[in-house]
């Protein structure tokens, strides 16, 4: 080979070697790194939707408890005495659950607006990281975002697996036991902290730098630069990115992680404990509950067992525990129970809630408290006028039986005194005798 082609082809390798240094930027992030925190950003896309569902089942459980309450009630006030009286332990128990007061649910509420602004926030931040990196591609090994191990990487968002980029969602993936909580948020998460690349095999990511060749083409970044709010750091001082330490929540107050991380786990963590309490919730209770309520075998006692004496619990309560079973049949769910069966089979008419003047609608139909409360009022009314109408019959009857006759049997007795003794005569000072 002459000199000049020497010289020529060293010139050609040199000058391939110095383009192949300058072009070598940094490594894809490895799956097994950035999937997980994916699917953590599809979960917190899915939190606001999940809110709603939580905060509407607490917020309408008191209205459900009261539409009970009205419904007993309303039956009670319809129906004769001796047919309505052996429900009033179920009412009894009723009364005993408590749900959450106003004043509950605003504090609830408020707690769940903060959560929601903490998730979003850092939902954002991470889907703004994910659809730039997973789009910063130039071919299947040229990328950002590694896709199969040692082998390829994602081209283009529309690759990405369920990761939140869309904003809020609303899907089965993010309902029941796949919804945010701070049980679930973390464990998805890698437990290696250090080196979040994958292998030389797939390349030139600007974003995670090699040597020299990042961001500001072949300048040394002037400081460490953090991506998906802090969870992904491209170190200043050295060739690599490296993700975060797995990240922790025990309380409302102690969390690990990136700042945007442990505002959004503790906050989550409050709310979530807002909904969660036993007064967020309401249920028809089961058979055994009310059974169980001493409250209920104190009214079964006196209203079911017509006892006039002091219910004592140690002395009447497995008695009366019977006795409530007994009276309401041996279905231990409520929507098996003849007790709602009997009480909802209630026809009511339209007229007495509605503009509607025809026609009847089961009780069981009718769940607005407002409806609920006019009905409630129209028996009540109703059942005080003809109670009053019954009165003063009785009255009448009586007057009638009082009222003075005279007659020959009266008129022999010397005095008014003699005459009232005697039962079938009533003294009358204007009655004038021949």
């Amino acid at each position: 080979m002459s000199q000049k082609k020497s010289l020529a082809f060293v010139s050609v390798i040199l000058l391939a070697g110095t383009r192949h240094a300058t072009g070598t930027a940094g490594l894809p992030i490895k799956r097994t790194v950035w999937a997980p925190l994916c699917d953590l950003n599809h979960k917190l896309a899915g939190y606001f939707q999940d809110q709603i569902t939580s905060a509407g089942a607490a917020l309408t459980a008191a209205e459900k408890l009261i539409a009970d309450r009205l419904k007993i009630q309303i039956y009670m006030e319809a129906k004769a005495k001796a047919e309505a009286e052996k429900f009033l332990p179920l009412l009894a128990h009723l009364q005993t659950i408590r749900v959450m007061s106003h004043a509950d649910q605003t504090d609830a509420l408020d707690k769940v607006i903060k959560a929601t602004a903490h998730s979003h926030y850092l939902q954002g931040r991470i889907a703004d990281f994910m659809e730039t990196a997973a789009n910063a591609q130039a071919s299947n090994t040229q990328g950002c975002l590694e896709k199969t191990a040692n082998a390829n990487v994602i081209q283009g968002s529309g690759s990405l697996p369920k990761c939140g980029i869309k904003g809020p969602v609303s899907d089965t993936d993010n309902s029941e036991a796949n919804r945010l909580t701070t049980a679930n948020m973390f464990t998805g998460l890698t437990a290696d902290t250090g080196s979040a690349t994958a292998t030389a095999t797939v390349a030139n990511c600007a974003y995670t730098k090699k040597n020299t060749n990042s961001l500001v083409q072949n300048q040394a970044i002037a400081a460490d630069i953090t991506f998906a709010a802090g969870y992904f750091t491209t170190s200043q001082s050295s060739d690599d990115t490296k993700n975060a330490a797995k990240l922790t929540v025990t309380s409302a107050t102690a969390a690990t992680g990136p700042e945007a991380f442990q505002n959004m786990a503790k906050s989550v963590f409050v709310a979530q404990a807002a909904w969660e309490q036993p007064a967020a919730q309401y249920t028809r209770p089961t058979l055994s509950a009310i059974a169980a309520c001493e409250k209920a075998r104190q009214a079964a006692k006196k209203h079911i067992k017509n006892s006039e004496e002091e219910y004592k619990p140690a002395a009447d309560g497995e008695a009366m525990e019977q006795v409530i079973k007994k009276a309401y049949g041996s279905n231990e769910e409520p929507e098996q129970q003849s007790t709602w069966k009997i009480i909802e089979g209630l026809d009511i008419p339209r007229v007495i809630y509605t503009t509607d003047t025809s026609g009847q609608t089961k009780l069981r139909e009718i769940n607005d408290v407002g409806a609920l409360l006019t009905i409630l009022s129209h028996y009540a009314i109703e059942m005080k006028s003809k109670q009053e109408l019954t009165i003063e019959t009785l009255n009448k009857q009586l007057n009638s039986a009082k009222e003075v006759h005279f007659n020959d049997d009266c008129s022999k007795l010397e005095s008014k005194e003699k005459c009232n003794e005697e039962k079938t005569c009533s003294w009358d000072d204007t009655a004038k005798s021949d």
